[in-house]
Protein backbone atom coordinates (compact mmCIF):
# COMPACT_ATOMS: atom_id res chain seq x y z
CA UNK A 1 0.00 0.00 0.00
CA UNK A 2 0.91 3.31 -0.70
CA UNK A 3 0.35 7.16 -1.15
CA UNK A 4 0.65 10.80 -0.01
CA UNK A 5 -1.93 10.29 2.47
CA UNK A 6 0.03 8.92 5.51
CA UNK A 7 -2.86 8.75 7.53
CA UNK A 8 -4.96 6.38 5.52
CA UNK A 9 -1.87 4.15 4.77
CA UNK A 10 -1.68 3.85 8.32
CA UNK A 11 -5.45 3.32 8.96
CA UNK A 12 -4.90 0.60 5.80
CA UNK A 13 -1.57 -1.37 7.67
CA UNK A 14 -3.45 -1.46 11.46
CA UNK A 15 -6.71 -3.00 9.67
CA UNK A 16 -4.28 -5.28 8.24
CA UNK A 17 -2.76 -5.99 11.49
CA UNK A 18 -6.15 -6.45 13.22
CA UNK A 19 -6.73 -9.06 10.39
CA UNK A 20 -3.84 -11.38 10.43
CA UNK A 21 -3.54 -10.79 14.31
CA UNK A 22 -3.20 -14.80 14.51
CA UNK A 23 0.03 -14.50 12.27
CA UNK A 24 3.01 -15.71 15.41
CA UNK A 25 5.66 -12.44 15.23
CA UNK A 26 5.20 -9.09 13.56
CA UNK A 27 8.60 -7.32 12.23
CA UNK A 28 9.05 -4.32 11.22
CA UNK A 29 12.35 -3.06 8.89
CA UNK A 30 12.60 0.00 6.39
CA UNK A 31 13.71 0.19 2.91
CA UNK A 32 16.52 1.67 3.12
CA UNK A 33 18.20 -0.73 6.04
CA UNK A 34 20.79 -2.55 5.98
CA UNK A 35 20.22 -5.28 2.77
CA UNK A 36 21.37 -7.82 5.14
CA UNK A 37 18.98 -7.40 7.69
CA UNK A 38 16.09 -7.25 5.39
CA UNK A 39 16.70 -10.29 3.70
CA UNK A 40 17.36 -12.33 7.19
CA UNK A 41 14.13 -10.57 8.21
CA UNK A 42 12.11 -11.72 4.95
CA UNK A 43 13.41 -14.73 6.01
CA UNK A 44 11.19 -14.87 8.74
CA UNK A 45 8.24 -15.13 6.99
CA UNK A 46 8.52 -18.50 5.89
CA UNK A 47 10.03 -20.17 9.20
CA UNK A 48 8.08 -21.12 12.46
CA UNK A 49 8.38 -18.62 14.75
CA UNK A 50 8.21 -18.96 19.24
CA UNK A 51 4.62 -18.79 18.62
CA UNK A 52 3.87 -21.55 16.56
CA UNK A 53 3.52 -19.84 13.27
CA UNK A 54 5.61 -17.98 10.69
CA UNK A 55 6.29 -14.24 11.07
CA UNK A 56 5.02 -11.37 8.75
CA UNK A 57 7.11 -8.35 7.97
CA UNK A 58 5.99 -4.95 7.46
CA UNK A 59 8.80 -3.44 5.22
CA UNK A 60 7.94 0.86 5.33
CA UNK A 61 9.43 3.62 3.08
CA UNK A 62 9.59 1.17 0.17
CA UNK A 63 10.47 4.07 -2.62
CA UNK A 64 13.86 4.18 -0.69
CA UNK A 65 15.06 0.70 -1.35
CA UNK A 66 18.16 0.42 -3.11
CA UNK A 67 19.06 -2.58 -5.99
CA UNK A 68 19.76 -5.30 -3.10
CA UNK A 69 16.86 -5.02 -0.98
CA UNK A 70 14.66 -4.46 -4.06
CA UNK A 71 16.14 -7.55 -5.33
CA UNK A 72 15.35 -9.41 -2.17
CA UNK A 73 11.50 -8.03 -1.97
CA UNK A 74 11.51 -9.64 -5.71
CA UNK A 75 12.74 -12.85 -4.26
CA UNK A 76 10.42 -13.47 -0.85
CA UNK A 77 7.10 -12.13 -3.55
CA UNK A 78 7.68 -15.70 -5.72
CA UNK A 79 7.30 -17.79 -2.39
CA UNK A 80 3.55 -17.54 -2.35
CA UNK A 81 3.58 -18.37 1.59
CA UNK A 82 6.05 -15.34 2.15
CA UNK A 83 4.39 -12.97 -0.31
CA UNK A 84 0.97 -13.72 1.74
CA UNK A 85 2.42 -12.50 5.07
CA UNK A 86 4.63 -9.72 3.18
CA UNK A 87 3.33 -6.00 3.66
CA UNK A 88 4.91 -3.18 1.64
CA UNK A 89 4.23 0.56 3.03
CA UNK A 90 5.47 3.77 1.23
CA UNK A 91 4.62 7.34 0.03
CA UNK A 92 5.06 7.92 -3.58
CA UNK A 93 6.54 5.48 -5.30
CA UNK A 94 8.61 5.09 -8.75
CA UNK A 95 6.20 2.75 -10.69
CA UNK A 96 8.49 2.24 -13.02
CA UNK A 97 10.87 0.24 -10.94
CA UNK A 98 11.06 -4.08 -11.49
CA UNK A 99 9.72 -4.74 -8.11
CA UNK A 100 6.68 -2.68 -8.29
CA UNK A 101 5.85 -4.08 -11.72
CA UNK A 102 5.87 -7.87 -10.14
CA UNK A 103 5.05 -6.73 -7.02
CA UNK A 104 1.63 -5.44 -8.84
CA UNK A 105 1.19 -9.31 -10.61
CA UNK A 106 1.08 -11.11 -6.77
CA UNK A 107 -0.30 -8.96 -4.19
CA UNK A 108 -3.34 -7.02 -3.46
CA UNK A 109 -2.29 -2.76 -4.19
CA UNK A 110 -3.99 -0.10 -2.37
CA UNK A 111 -3.15 3.20 -3.01
CA UNK A 112 -4.14 6.35 -0.74
CA UNK A 113 -4.22 9.64 -2.58
CA UNK A 114 -4.93 12.33 -0.73
CA UNK A 115 -8.48 13.74 0.04
CA UNK A 116 -9.63 17.12 -1.26
CA UNK A 117 -13.55 16.36 -1.46
CA UNK A 118 -14.48 18.75 1.52
CA UNK A 119 -17.82 16.58 2.59
CA UNK A 120 -15.58 13.67 2.56
CA UNK A 121 -12.03 15.68 4.83
CA UNK A 122 -15.24 16.43 7.30
CA UNK A 123 -16.54 13.03 7.40
CA UNK A 124 -12.90 11.89 8.63
CA UNK A 125 -12.34 14.83 11.13
CA UNK A 126 -15.86 13.65 12.39
CA UNK A 127 -14.27 10.35 12.78
CA UNK A 128 -10.97 10.98 14.19
CA UNK A 129 -12.56 13.04 16.04
CA UNK A 130 -14.79 10.31 18.15
CA UNK A 131 -11.88 8.02 17.79
CA UNK A 132 -10.11 10.53 20.25
CA UNK A 133 -13.18 11.21 22.24
CA UNK A 134 -13.33 14.52 21.99
CA UNK A 135 -16.39 16.56 20.40
CA UNK A 136 -15.79 19.81 17.93
CA UNK A 137 -18.36 22.28 16.62
CA UNK A 138 -18.93 22.21 13.51
CA UNK A 139 -16.85 26.63 12.88
CA UNK A 140 -14.71 24.06 15.56
CA UNK A 141 -14.18 20.95 12.79
CA UNK A 142 -13.68 23.27 9.61
CA UNK A 143 -11.14 25.14 11.29
CA UNK A 144 -9.14 22.72 12.10
CA UNK A 145 -9.06 20.62 8.84
CA UNK A 146 -8.50 24.54 7.06
CA UNK A 147 -5.23 25.11 9.24
CA UNK A 148 -4.08 21.60 8.46
CA UNK A 149 -4.55 21.80 4.61
CA UNK A 150 -6.53 18.45 5.00
CA UNK A 151 -3.39 17.12 5.75
CA UNK A 152 -5.36 14.26 7.72
CA UNK A 153 -2.41 13.03 9.54
CA UNK A 154 -1.82 16.18 10.83
CA UNK A 155 -5.85 16.81 11.15
CA UNK A 156 -5.51 13.39 13.72
CA UNK A 157 -2.58 14.86 15.51
CA UNK A 158 -4.23 18.65 16.15
CA UNK A 159 -7.54 16.57 17.15
CA UNK A 160 -5.41 14.57 19.63
CA UNK A 161 -4.19 17.48 20.90
CA UNK A 162 -7.82 19.56 21.74
CA UNK A 163 -8.71 16.06 23.28
CA UNK A 164 -6.31 16.55 25.58
CA UNK A 165 -6.71 20.37 26.60
CA UNK A 166 -9.40 19.68 28.68
CA UNK A 167 -11.50 22.33 26.86
CA UNK A 168 -14.83 23.01 27.70
CA UNK A 169 -16.98 20.49 24.59
CA UNK A 170 -18.10 20.90 22.48
CA UNK A 171 -15.24 22.67 21.21
CA UNK A 172 -15.58 25.95 18.84
CA UNK A 173 -13.57 27.74 16.44
CA UNK A 174 -11.85 30.80 18.70
CA UNK A 175 -10.44 27.32 21.05
CA UNK A 176 -9.04 26.05 17.83
CA UNK A 177 -7.52 29.12 16.95
CA UNK A 178 -5.45 29.50 19.95
CA UNK A 179 -4.02 26.01 20.12
CA UNK A 180 -3.78 24.36 16.56
CA UNK A 181 -0.99 25.56 14.47
CA UNK A 182 -1.20 26.29 10.75
CA UNK A 183 1.01 24.74 8.01
CA UNK A 184 2.45 21.19 7.33
CA UNK A 185 3.82 18.99 9.33
CA UNK A 186 6.98 16.83 8.35
CA UNK A 187 7.14 13.45 8.70
CA UNK A 188 9.87 13.14 11.16
CA UNK A 189 8.09 15.19 13.72
CA UNK A 190 4.69 12.88 13.37
CA UNK A 191 7.46 9.77 14.26
CA UNK A 192 9.19 11.53 16.89
CA UNK A 193 5.45 12.42 18.38
CA UNK A 194 4.50 8.79 17.70
CA UNK A 195 7.41 7.10 19.39
CA UNK A 196 7.36 9.42 22.50
CA UNK A 197 3.68 8.26 22.85
CA UNK A 198 5.23 4.68 22.90
CA UNK A 199 3.53 4.00 19.59
CA UNK A 200 6.74 1.23 18.67
CA UNK A 201 4.29 -1.16 16.87
CA UNK A 202 5.27 -0.23 13.32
Amino acid sequence: MHGEETYLVEQVVAALRRRQGLVGHWHVVWGDDDEVRVRETLATCGAPSLFGSPGAVILRRVEAMRAGVEAAVERALGDQEVARRLILVGGVIDRRKRWYTYARSVATEIVCPPVSDPQELRRWGERIAIQRGVRIGGDGLAEVIERCGGELALVDCEIEKLAASGLPQPIDADAVGRLVSGGQVHAIEVLTDRLARGDRAG
